[in-house]
C-alpha cells in the first residue's frame, strides 16, 4: 500500500499530515501528541540512538548524547569547534543524525496508518533556502538526504515553509468560503530556529493557481554562528 505524506521538519518539533479522502489529517506518532519532539540521542552504553519523546526522556542521563538543532546545521556554515560543542563529531554529523531521524518519522507514520510506501513526500523547507547562496546548499543536502530513502519513499517535494503555509490558507479560505482567493498573504513563522515573515502573492494566471514568495525578511538560520534567533536560541540559554 501506497500513501502521500507532508512533513514539517522543524527545528524543535516535527509534524506529519496525510490527506485522508480530501481532508488533510495530522497523524498522531503515538496517540498522545500530535508531534515528534526534533531530538535525537545517543546512549553510549547500550551503542544505540532514540529519536523524538523517547529521546526528549534521556537526556540529561549518564552516557546520554543529545541532538538537537540539526536541521539548522545542514548548510555547512559552522565551524567543527561549534559543531563539537554541540556534540557533533565525524560519524555523528547533522546530515547523519537529520537522515536517522527522518526515516524514523517516516517508518514510524507508516506503520501507524498500515501503509508500507509512501508516493510523493513533501517537505517544508525555510524559504531562504531557496534564496540565500548562503544557504542553498542545506535544501540540497536535505533532497540527498531523502534520496536515500528510496526503499521507502519514491518522489521527494521540497517547498519553502511559507508557500506551504499560505496554500493551506487558500485551500481553508476556499472550502469554507466557496469562492476563489487571490490576493497577498502575510505568513509569520515564529518558529524554533528562526523567525522569518514572508509576504506571498496568491493569483492566478490563465485559471492556473499560482503562489509565490515575493518579500522576506527575519533573522536565524546561522548567522554569527548561533543557530536561529527563537526557540532553540532562548531554550538553550536558560
Amino acid at each position: 500500500m501506497m500513501v502521500n505524506l507532508g512533513i514539517d521538519f522543524g527545528s524543535t518539533y516535527t509534524m506529519v499530515s496525510v490527506m485522508d479522502g480530501e481532508e488533510p489529517k495530522t497523524v498522531q506518532p503515538n496517540g498522545l501528541s500530535y508531534s515528534y519532539p526534533s531530538i535525537v540521542a545517543y546512549d553510549t552504553n547500550r551503542k544505540k540512538y532514540f529519536f523524538g519523546d523517547a529521546a526528549r526522556n534521556k537526556l540529561g542521563k549518564r552516557g546520554i548524547i543529545g541532538f538537537r538543532g540539526f536541521k539548522m546545521l545542514l548548510n555547512n556554515q559552522m565551524s567543527s569547534d561549534y559543531l563539537i560543542e554541540r556534540n557533533y563529531d565525524e560519524i555523528n554529523t547533522p546530515e547523519f543524525i537529520t537522515e536517522m531521524f527522518l526515516r524514523y518519522v517516516i517508518e514510524t507514520t507508516l506503520s501507524n496508518l498500515g501503509e508500507d510506501f509512501v508516493g510523493t513526500l513533501v517537505l517544508g523547507a525555510p524559504e531562504c533556502w531557496f534564496q540565500s547562496i548562503d544557504t542553498v546548499d542545506a535544501r540540497g543536502t536535505l533532497r540527498d538526504i531523502c534520496g536515500r530513502m528510496k526503499d521507502k519513499v519514491d518522489t521527494i517535494r521540497i517547498i519553502s515553509e511559507p508557500t506551504n503555509a499560505a496554500s493551506f490558507c487558500v485551500w481553508s479560505y476556499e472550502k469554507s468560503e466557496g469562492k476563489e482567493f487571490t490576493g497577498d498573504i502575510l505568513v509569520v513563522d515564529y518558529g524554533g530556529g528562526t523567525l522569518d515573515t514572508a509576504l506571498v502573492s496568491v493569483r492566478r494566471i490563465n485559471g492556473k493557481l499560482q503562489i509565490k514568495p515575493e518579500m522576506r525578511s527575519g533573522r536565524g538560520e546561522n548567522q554569527g554562528q548561533e543557530i536561529g534567533k527563537a526557540g532553540i536560541a532562548y531554550q538553550e540559554a536558560v
